[in-house]
């Protein structure tokens, strides 16, 4: 991030095989920018207070699916991206996918180009490679992606998007081996209800905080949880997964097998994933510890910390000098898990579209000298010091027992 910057945004980081950092990419404005673009976020923020919407509250009203979808299109979440394709088939099982791949495969072979994806209406990405060929950005905040023309003396490539939407069903349950086999379109806003019916807890520490994500999204991204030297991802949680090669041939491999490592973070190079085996455990609670503290000796704390609980995220704002450090580890036995208990990590609103167009204006007009700048970094450094990871009907708290599949 280029420039000297008038405030610092909050970093997020999580102990794990992977470092998970973020920020918001900033971009000069023109003076006569500043003060109409600071009124409509004004305008927005009291939108949004008018509302009733409180940082962890639950959302009360779900989109629709043909937002994020038209019968040639299919929209990621917050409207960064809208892609397209020729065909978009919506297959219910293994079977199917490898039908579709091998029809598919059958073309190529015969000389009709294919460029296939595997996604969902409302995915969760601002990058362009989820597309089959290159999308309408719709905010600024997506990630553009240079790609190659086509030659025009080729034949032009049949675009193919196969939508997973519908292969998030419980395929298997063993309650006395305490394993699930599901499919890899299953959300995990599915997957904790699906485990709580079965008398199971997922593993602590393996599922990323935001639950909107699809299994085989996370697999093959390698999105994360939190753990140091212990579970701390989908893939430590995972005993097989099922896919379908480019060619429509199912395949199934386990964690020792070569190929498994290009199924975890391999962005669906390999294949279509479309079941996973998970090895869950006994129900179990969940304890949240939430501490504060001066970054003066940040690693030294982090240190004390980890001998607490090897699961830990942290929320660092470098320009107060002060983290946030969120603790999970499992309740003693016999623990209360307190009830109206919400834990999310991310707060959301009631109006999903508001937000997004604050995060806009965001991204596209704030300068470090401009108006924006001077208004918004003080309310952004003072709430997100203020975030909790967990809510009792509505009112936030930093320590609290809950189910693990809350």
């Amino acid at each position: 991030m280029g420039g000297q910057l008038s405030c610092s945004v909050p970093v997020y980081f999580s102990f794990s095989t992977e470092l998970l950092s973020s920020f918001i990419p900033r971009h000069s404005m023109r003076p006569t920018q500043q003060l109409p673009t600071l009124l409509a976020v004004l305008v927005l923020m009291a939108a949004i207070t008018a509302s009733g919407a409180t940082p962890q509250q639950s959302p009360k009203k779900t989109a629709k699916a043909d937002v994020y979808k038209t019968p040639h299109s299919y929209i990621a979440a917050y409207h960064y991206l809208q892609c397209t394709a020729d065909s978009m088939p919506v297959p219910t099982s293994t079977k199917e996918v490898a039908a579709i791949v091998g029809q598919y495969y059958a073309k190529a072979q015969a000389g009709q180009p294919v460029t296939l994806r595997v996604s969902r209406p409302k995915f969760h990405s601002t990058a362009t490679f989820v597309c089959p060929v290159a999308p309408t950005t719709l905010r600024s905040a997506a990630v553009a992606q240079e790609r190659a023309p086509w030659p025009r003396a080729e034949k032009a490539p049949l675009e193919v998007a196969i939508l997973q939407s519908k292969l998030n069903k419980v395929l298997a349950v063993d309650k006395q081996q305490y394993t699930m086999r599901v499919g890899a379109g299953m959300r995990l806003t599915e997957l904790l209800p699906a485990a709580t019916k079965a008398g199971m807890s997922v593993q602590i520490g393996s599922l990323p905080a935001y639950q909107g994500l699809t299994l085989g999204g996370i697999l093959s991204t390698s999105a994360h949880g939190s753990g140091d030297r212990t579970t701390s991802s989908l893939a430590d949680a995972l005993l097989e997964v099922t896919w379908v090669d480019g060619r429509g041939r199912v395949r199934v491999s386990r964690p020792k097998d070569s190929e498994f490592k290009a199924l975890y973070g391999g962005v669906g190079v390999l294949g279509v994933v479309t079941e996973l085996l998970l090895q869950m455990t006994p129900p179990t609670n969940t304890q949240l510890i939430t501490v504060v503290k001066k970054d003066k000796n940040m690693m030294d704390e982090i240190n004390r910390l980890l001998k607490i609980s090897p699961h830990i995220l942290i929320h660092w704002r470098p320009d107060t000098g002060i983290f946030k450090a969120f603790l999970i580890k499992q309740a003693p036995k016999g623990a209360r898990a307190t009830p109206g208990v919400d834990m999310t990590v991310l707060p959301p609103i009631d109006d999903q579209a508001t937000m997004a167009a604050i995060t806009d204006m965001w991204h596209t007009t704030q300068g470090d000298d401009s108006e924006m700048s001077d208004f918004l970094c003080p309310q952004l450094s003072e709430g997100s010091l203020q975030a909790a990871w967990a809510s009792v009907k509505g009112k936030r708290v930093a320590n609290v027992t809950a189910p693990t599949n809350q």
